[in-house]
């Protein structure tokens, strides 16, 4: 059943990173946020490109 979550993992310069994350709390025009989640982890390093999954 689609509940329409959304869920991001990201990692990079701790800055652009909560730029990010205060996006989310309003997301784009048409969304409706109702509650935004955060889980710190420790960096790993293990991303080098972005991809949407799901469409």
């Amino acid at each position: 059943c689609w509940d329409g979550k959304v869920e991001i993992v990201m990692e990079g310069e701790e800055e652009k990173v909560k730029e990010l994350i205060d996006w989310c709390y309003q997301g784009p025009g048409s969304a409706i946020v109702e509650k935004v989640d955060i889980k710190w982890e420790e960096y790993r390093g293990e991303f080098n490109s972005f991809s949407i999954r799901g469409w």
